[in-house]
């Protein structure tokens, strides 16, 4: 993805890391922290990994980090573009080589009333079953 803020979650050996991300083109994504001027304001909160091996995790980051180089300034009600990838490889290059795909218009609202994801035609029925996955940047 070109030009593109991110934030990859990965299992290793059974710990989760989150890393705030980069990509400048359809290469693998750097993480910010090994970018000139870039540094990593995303913070894992809560990982679990569930018995029907589904991947819950919570993580957080500023709306405003004030690293306009590679994170893009979030707003209260902000329409933006959002997509999602998922591999279930346990390797770290599984982020690389996507399983499923999903992408849409999310609008941050401050409250649930006032936020939305609206899925794009693209995205399986049984992606958008498990919600979860928008809910998470939402909140």
């Amino acid at each position: 993805m070109e030009d593109t803020d991110m934030i990859i979650v990965i299992r290793e050996n059974g710990e989760f890391q989150a890393w705030d991300s980069y990509s400048s083109g359809y290469t693998t994504p750097s993480q910010d922290s090994s970018l000139k001027g870039c540094r990593n304001n995303v913070n894992l909160i809560t990982s679990d990994f569930t018995a029907n091996k589904t991947m819950v995790v919570t993580v957080t980051r500023l709306l405003n980090t004030g690293d306009s180089k590679c994170d893009t300034v979030l707003k209260p009600n902000m329409v933006t573009e959002f997509c999602f990838a998922y591999n279930q490889e346990s390797d770290l290059t599984a982020f690389t080589v996507h399983n499923a795909v999903g992408m849409g218009k999310i609008k941050l609202g401050m409250t649930q009333a006032t936020s939305y994801f609206h899925h794009g035609d693209d995205v399986d029925g049984a992606l958008y079953e498990n919600h979860g996955i928008y809910m998470t940047v939402m909140w």
